[in-house]
């Protein structure tokens, strides 16, 4: 393409009226309809979008030719200002301490733990070898067990930020058939370490319900747990009694909620706290709780997390 000619976007009217007033929105094509899917498959995007935005990053590529040796040598300068093998505070964490750490060319971290009776250190997720061989990579976030052998992990190689979420037994690196999708990337175990608490996003990319896996099980996500402020809105989407964390806590609420409760639409219209916020809370939960289910609530311990 010649650099001095620009790509220009098709006029494709679209009529829109809103508040009683009619506007036109030449360009609206550009927004996929069907942006959802692409968000969990970019190859889904439409044809003709594609072909523009890749018609304008070579339009890019091509007036900035003349500075590509200028943009390595600023990158370069950049670079060397910061101390490629850096790591962590070491953090003591029951009978390790575990470590975040950088190695030299590589853009990932390696995240670590050292027993603290000694030896050598043991490397849990090496993300550089995660991220090889894909266009994109993102770690969304570790929360490792109570007992410290298990971690659930997840990881976003899309873009979309809808993050698939695994278990891994931390001592052989192996991870589970547990396979979570669409979750927001962060999780919060149970005191037992049998079962997780994690959030599903919906369609439009946000954080909607959160759900109890239950290790080992297949995913059919049946039950929702809401951690919310007490308020008339919430007290209304369950008709299942609640527990209320201990005097020493917040005043919050935890309410389970069918999966298909057609009261859930009025769910939570105040500011909530989820289950798989903990680890960025930091909270203890009451250890004692009862509620009409035959299985019992687990309880939230402390979560540490990287």
């Amino acid at each position: 393409m010649s650099r001095a000619t620009a790509p220009s976007a098709a006029k494709r009217p679209t009529l829109e009226t809103w508040h009683g007033r009619t506007k036109t929105d030449d360009y609206k094509w550009l927004k996929a309809e069907n942006w959802q899917a692409v968000m969990h498959d970019p190859s889904l995007l439409p044809q003709d979008i594609r072909a523009y935005l890749e018609a304008e990053n070579a339009y890019k590529s091509a007036q900035l030719s003349d500075t590509d040796q200028l943009q390595e040598k600023l990158f370069a300068e950049l670079k060397g200002r910061i101390k490629e093998d850096d790591q962590s505070v070491p953090t003591p964490d029951g009978p390790y301490v575990y470590t975040s750490a950088y190695v030299t060319g590589g853009q990932y971290p390696l995240l670590k733990r050292t027993a603290k009776s000694g030896g050598s250190d043991e490397v849990l997720f090496d993300c550089n070898a995660l991220a090889k061989g894909k266009d994109y990579f993102s770690l969304g976030g570790v929360a490792r067990s109570p007992d410290h052998t298990l971690a659930a992990w997840s990881q976003d190689d899309k873009g979309s930020e809808f993050y698939e979420m695994r278990i891994r037994t931390l001592a052989t690196g192996e991870d589970h058939d547990d396979v979570l999708n669409n979750t927001s990337g962060g999780a919060c175990w149970s005191a037992d370490g049998h079962s997780i608490f994690y959030t599903l996003q919906d369609d439009n990319h946000r954080p909607l319900k959160t759900f109890r896996h239950v290790l080992g099980t297949l995913h059919s996500p049946t039950t929702c747990w809401c951690l919310t402020k007490k308020t008339p809105a919430c007290s209304r989407a369950s008709a299942q009694p609640s527990r209320t964390a201990s005097s020493s806590s917040p005043s919050m609420t935890t309410t389970r909620l069918s999966a298909g409760s057609s009261t859930r639409k009025n769910r939570c219209n105040s500011p909530a706290l989820w289950p798989g916020a903990c680890p960025v809370l930091n909270m203890n939960w009451s250890t004692t709780a009862t509620h009409s289910s035959s299985r019992p609530m687990p309880t939230m311990p402390k979560t540490t997390s990287w």
